[in-house]
């Protein structure tokens, strides 16, 4: 039987055969932390079970659904409340449910009272709470035929595809300067210093 060999004082000594190295090897978990880090992000092990509520805007009475999140509670739908040169989405992927299209200007004035256009920082914790921006797509895309590739929702965000004229928006204003963060396949992807004529919808969270 072949073995293991180590050289000493100048001779080869057999150390150990191969079988009996390979046995002691071969039940040995591979490990890959980002794969890993992947399963747990689109399946939702490393998150607790979404809890939803619902509020009232005042202004229109339209109730929205929304999920607490990491401590903190989001709108579970984009915003639908006109406002400056905003506008309502229709004949759209997600039909009744794709709420408005936001100018930056507008959108930072459009939240109902006790909640607030999400922040940068609160994005950037979101992202990093549902396993970082290679996954976070995965986890945030509402089920459905609404997107191309995966789409698990395990945090009850329920993220929708809009489309304007026939290109997929996908885009969110923050309350940060110019600052968005863009859905699409497995990425969120942050945009900086953007076209504040760009059109986004919004996600509101509590203040």
């Amino acid at each position: 039987m072949s073995g293991i060999y180590t050289c000493s004082d100048g001779a080869w000594t057999k150390i150990a055969d191969v079988a009996a190295y390979e046995t002691k090897y071969e039940n040995l978990p591979e490990f890959d932390a980002e794969s890993e880090r992947k399963y747990n992000a689109l399946n939702g092990n490393d998150v607790a079970p979404p809890v939803f509520d619902q509020i009232t805007d005042s202004r229109d009475q339209h109730v929205y659904k929304i999920v607490r999140i990491d401590g903190e509670w989001w709108f579970a739908e984009n915003l639908d409340f006109e406002v400056g040169e905003s506008e309502h989405y229709e004949d759209n992927v997600c039909k009744d449910k794709c709420g408005v299209g936001y100018y930056y200007d507008d959108a930072v004035h459009a939240c109902p009272r006790g909640f607030h256009l999400s922040t940068r920082k609160e994005w950037k914790n979101l992202i990093e709470y549902v396993g970082g921006e290679d996954y976070a797509a995965i986890a945030l895309k509402a089920e459905g035929d609404y997107w191309y590739g995966e789409a698990r929702n395990t945090v009850g965000f329920s993220a929708l595809p809009v489309e304007i004229d026939f290109y997929s928006e996908n885009c969110f204003w923050t309350a940060t300067d110019n600052v968005l963060f863009d859905i699409s396949g497995y990425e969120v992807q942050e945009g900086s210093n953007v076209a504040s004529q760009r059109k986004c919808s919004v996600r509101c969270v509590g203040d």
